[in-house]
């Protein structure tokens, strides 16, 4: 049998020892740069793409505002001609006629009163005495002033008015 000899230096190098790998200052500067270089534009694409969603939803609900508005202010002159159509005068005298069983005036159920500035409720409460009252009535149909004089204790214009109004 032929046996072969074994070589030590084939199989097994002699361990060398490992010198430490020292890269040039400028190497490790100019990486350094370019590492935060790429940090800064990364922070700087995601700032941009958070202000771009910022503004789509901004945009989105200014949109949505002016679709609120715009049907607010629909809404708003439909109520408005509703407030119109229920407020005319022809409606609210059908109403008062109709369902209130109201009628409408005689030329002489209308009575004008010109009060005057010594008949005012404070000078007629501090006078106790009886003073002859002046009125005067118009009547609606033909606007024709009576005067009619009264010896009573002095009241109000407003209230002299509707007691004459209740007495009649």
């Amino acid at each position: 049998m032929i046996a072969a000899r074994e070589r030590a230096d084939h199989y097994y190098a002699a361990p060398q020892a490992k010198t430490p790998v020292t890269r040039p200052i400028r190497e490790r500067q100019a990486r350094l740069f370019l590492t935060a270089l790429l940090l800064t534009t990364f922070a700087l694409a995601v700032a941009f793409s958070y202000v771009n969603a910022l503004t789509v939803t901004v945009g989105y609900q200014a949109e949505m505002l002016r679709q609120e508005i715009g049907r607010l202010n629909t809404e708003k002159q439909n109520l408005q001609a509703k407030l119109d159509r229920l407020d005319s005068l022809p409606r609210v005298e059908a109403l008062a006629v109709h369902r209130l069983g109201m009628v409408r005036p005689t030329p002489g159920d209308v009575m004008f009163v010109a009060v005057g500035a010594a008949e005012s409720g404070v000078t007629a409460a501090a006078d106790q005495t009886e003073t002859p009252a002046t009125h005067e009535y118009a009547a609606a149909d033909g606007g024709q002033q009576v005067s009619e004089t009264r010896s009573k204790r002095p009241e109000s214009g407003v209230l002299q008015a509707l007691l004459d109004l209740v007495v009649r």
